[in-house]
């Protein structure tokens, strides 16, 4: 199954059959985005695998420069060992172009890169929010929340303007620990994010707890990543409160140990502008579709 979906999305990145003959892009049906992050999670190296590879500075360059083409509409070709995929349709009301810039697997396993998928367009080549998964499996549910979300945000994405879904590629433990790439800068995740979340851009980063090692802290906790605060945390903090739910909003003095202080896309996005906004999640907020699906509308709310 999983050879026979690396084929299709072959097809669907380059328009040509495996016998050489030409084929439309169309006449594959394009995965979704919930099927390019299943298959990039059951690709990638998984808890404790030596197969992560944290990438070479070439790589992660060509990484960035191939997206911001992508955001820019002008059809760029993929570096090596990668693909952009042409992404089936969100939903939104108006055909924005969806493209997903994957990884491909060489005997059924990635390094670990990520997928990164971007929606809408825009001649300078900078976005206008970004959903970030940092740690997909461990945190767990918090890919498909995250997927959820940027679905949401392609419906009211604004002419001129574009998104993009960020999913670290590998378990965080994977590597000893260096495909941890909210606390590792020397990975394409950390790259992509400081290239994109800029001044003018709004990000969220989900992550999840474990009750019972942060015990009352609530339902969620909501930071910036350091006492400072901001307009966009705040929203965030009214409207998981107004769907109901228990918030803590980080000062510095308060649910101390989820604060992501030490979270390397957030110390670049405050350096850089950025509204970037850190949200920790309960495990029933994440597994229960009743509360899953009001912690979407609720962000989704926070963020336009």
């Amino acid at each position: 199954m999983l050879a026979l979906f690396a084929a299709s999305l072959a097809l669907v990145a380059t328009g040509c059959s495996s016998g050489g003959g030409q084929r439309s892009p169309e006449a594959v049906k394009a995965p979704t985005v919930d099927e390019l992050v299943a298959n990039t999670l059951r690709e990638g190296p998984g808890r404790g695998s030596s197969a992560y590879q944290t990438p070479n500075p070439s790589v992660i360059a060509s990484l960035v420069a191939t997206l911001r083409e992508m955001i820019q509409d002008v059809h760029p070709l993929a570096p090596a060992g990668f693909a952009i995929v042409k992404v089936g349709p969100l939903g939104e009301p108006r055909d924005a172009g969806t493209a997903a810039l994957v990884e491909l697997p060489r005997a059924g396993r990635t390094s670990g890169q990520g997928l990164y998928v971007v929606n809408g367009s825009n001649v300078e080549g900078t976005l206008r929010r970004v959903v970030q998964v940092p740690h997909p499996t461990s945190d767990r549910l918090t890919e498909d929340l995250g997927a959820e979300i940027f679905k949401a945000l392609a419906k009211v994405l604004p002419p001129g303007s574009a998104n993009m879904l960020m999913v670290a590629g590998a378990h965080r433990t994977a590597d000893g620990g260096r495909a941890d790439v909210a606390h590792n800068s020397d990975t394409a995740f950390a790259a992509i994010s400081d290239s994109f979340v800029q001044s003018g851009t709004v990000a969220v980063q989900l992550h999840g707890f474990d009750e019972g090692a942060h015990d009352g802290v609530g339902d969620a906790v909501v930071s910036t990543g350091d006492r400072s605060g901001s307009l966009t945390a705040r929203r965030v903090v009214q409207a998981l409160t107004a769907a109901g739910f228990d918030v803590c909003a980080y000062g510095g003095t308060i649910c101390t140990g989820l604060g992501a202080t030490t979270n390397v896309q957030g110390v670049h996005a405050r350096a850089a502008g950025a509204a970037w906004v850190h949200v920790e999640l309960s495990a029933r907020l994440r597994q229960e579709p009743g509360q899953s699906s009001r912690v979407v509308a609720a962000l989704v709310a926070a963020l336009t």
